[in-house]
């Protein structure tokens, strides 16, 4: 709708903004990670048994996407967090794609799965982290996990990746109540 609404102005006032000027104000009117000369990226990982949040200033990115990547590229490497836990050894960001159907699909380098060690709990918890630090940086529906652009079944075992992921975060649990 700003767009929309930019593009009017932009328009009605004729000749009264140069045009590299009406660009810039596109590009700035839909991009509201940006802060200016530093964009500020949310990460979420694994400490113990919980997920924490962490904040994270890294370049200026226009698109939001990127600024997803970045933010996946230090869950994995750990620059700027020492204390996370259960990211598998040398597992590295491929890509990032987002589908028409608002899903974020990101391909992670096989490391991930070879080198991952862990329990239901440390593989659940590690799944949750890539999700939410996903879509804690860009607006998507779901997540989908690649492994050196395939699908596969688990990364140890214990939890089904064939799927998007965000049913497994949020499916409600009922009891029978006896």
């Amino acid at each position: 709708m700003a767009g929309i609404g930019i593009g009017y102005v932009l328009m009605s006032k004729g000749d009264d903004f140069p045009l590299s000027q009406s660009v810039i104000a596109l590009k700035e009117a839909g991009q509201g990670k940006v802060i200016g000369e530093e964009s500020s990226l949310t990460v979420v990982y694994r400490k113990g048994m919980e997920l924490k949040s962490a904040s994270v200033k890294t370049k200026k990115y226009f698109e939001p996407l990127k600024l997803a990547g970045a933010a996946v590229s230090e869950l994995l490497s750990g620059d700027h967090i020492a204390d996370k836990e259960g990211v598998p050894e040398g597992a590295k960001l491929l890509g990032l794609y987002y589908g028409v159907d608002r899903i974020v699909y990101v391909d992670i380098s096989s490391e991930l799965k070879r080198n991952f060690r862990g329990d239901t709990a440390g593989e659940f918890l590690l799944l949750k982290s890539l999700y939410d630090t996903i879509t804690s940086n860009i607006e998507a529906d779901d997540v989908f996990l690649l492994i050196n652009g395939k699908e596969e079944d688990t990364l140890g075992g214990h939890c089904y990746i064939k799927y998007p992921l965000k049913k497994m975060f949020t499916q409600e649990v009922k009891f029978n109540e006896t």
